[in-house]
């Protein structure tokens, strides 16, 4: 019925307003939406600071 599609569609409104408003006119940025996911580069600076063969002087910068 009419109420039926009111609802979903009221719920598809609040939905779309949620995922906007993660922070007021901020959009957050791709892969950041709450996933657990790090920032792109986050997981190359933490294998850059444990490198796979620790002690070997090469692999330091």
């Amino acid at each position: 019925g009419a109420t039926d599609e009111e609802s979903a569609q009221r719920l598809a409104e609040e939905g779309a307003r949620a995922d906007a408003e993660v922070e007021p006119g901020v959009q957050p940025e791709p892969g950041a939406r709450g996933d657990g996911q790090p920032e792109p580069g986050a997981r190359h600076t933490a294998e850059a600071d444990a490198p796979e063969h620790p002690g070997d002087p090469t692999q330091e910068e």
